[in-house]
């Protein structure tokens, strides 16, 4: 669904494209926030958190107090359970099923489902949100809630007015130039051995150093982190497409376009440093306590200027024009 706006197009749930102004909560200066490369995990989670809030303090949590009497605040999720101390766990299920049984009852308004919009402007929008007489501050600038009917129906959905009108130049002012600054940071140290007489170039070794923020699933981050080292080699070494009409004849095929292969890896593979996060520490100096980062083609795009220096700093050539064929490094060492 990522980018597909059409399905919330209803006045239930919809916003309008226009800056902030008094007494039009359903403004918001930006319908589609990147979704692109390294910030996707920074804003869907966010998104997909803020929604899953929404629907815990207004529909499981109320479920939870029916069933322990109180909800204390060191109430926590483990292993598809809410648990607290001194309390019997409530598998999810459990609590889901509830809800859905409260939202039933006409009387009730118990909160199964809900669609939120976020703005991040260097700062995430908030405003005030009140449901059942209970206000919450969220870091969200678009609400609307499920009581009752499918979910997957838009037009079930009623919206929640916005409470606070969020002034667009206290958001960020020179967000033009820190939109993106929640990327991941990637260094790169790689050991390369140039053979003087043939050109090659041949990776020996190579250790990546990453600021993922908090890690959700390391097997993915170190796939990433692999796969976009192999593909930042070619780019480096080998990927070059001809001039037209050579490069668009529809002949240009693996056997004139060479790619990275395993034997053209460091003997050692990858030595991957994840940087972590320290506890209590979070990505935003203020604001909601966002602590995850997507990394995407950031483990890649160093990789070349990684090689560039390694080059430079064995031979002293300069090679600025990629990729680095044994031909141009011939050249560069040339007299």
């Amino acid at each position: 669904m990522l980018g597909v706006l059409d399905r919330f197009d209803h006045p239930n749930v919809r916003l309008q494209k226009n800056n902030y102004t008094q007494g039009q909560p359903t403004y918001t200066p930006k319908l589609d926030n990147s979704m692109s490369a390294s910030v996707t995990a920074f804003f869907h989670i966010h998104a997909v958190e803020q929604a899953a809030q929404v629907v815990f303090d207004h529909g499981l949590k109320p479920c939870a107090r029916l069933i322990w009497g109180d909800v204390p605040e060191t109430a926590t999720w483990k292993d598809g359970q809410l648990v607290a101390p001194d309390r019997q766990p409530i598998p999810l299920e459990q609590l889901a099923a509830l809800a859905h049984e409260q939202a039933a009852q006409q009387d009730k308004q118990v909160c199964t489902g809900a669609i939120v919009h976020t703005y991040y402007r260097n700062a995430y929008a908030c405003s005030p949100y009140t449901i059942n007489q209970t206000t919450y501050e969220r870091y969200i600038d678009g609400l609307s809630v499920l009581y009752r009917g499918n979910g997957e129906d838009v037009g079930n959905y009623e919206r929640v007015r916005r409470e606070r009108d969020i002034p667009l130049d206290l958001v960020a002012a020179d967000a033009e130039r820190h939109i993106r600054s929640v990327y991941a940071s990637v260094g790169h140290l790689i050991a390369v051995m140039v053979h003087t007489r043939s050109g090659a170039i041949e990776v020996v070794d190579a250790v990546t150093l990453l600021d993922a923020g908090e890690v959700h699933h390391l097997e993915s981050v170190e796939g990433q982190a692999d796969g976009g080292f192999a593909m930042g080699l070619g780019m480096a070494l080998l990927e070059e497409v001809p001039p037209s009409p050579v490069g668009v004849d529809g002949d240009l095929n693996l056997h004139r376009y060479p790619l990275i292969r395993a034997t053209q890896l460091p003997p050692g593979g990858l030595q991957l440093r994840i940087l972590e996060l320290a506890p209590g520490e979070q990505i935003l100096k203020s604001g909601p306590p966002i602590r995850k980062k997507g990394i995407a083609e950031a483990v890649m795009t160093p990789v070349m200027p990684a090689i560039a220096n390694a080059i430079a700093h064995a031979t002293g050539a300069r090679l600025t024009v990629l990729p680095f064929t044994p031909k141009r490094v011939l050249e560069a060492l040339s007299p």
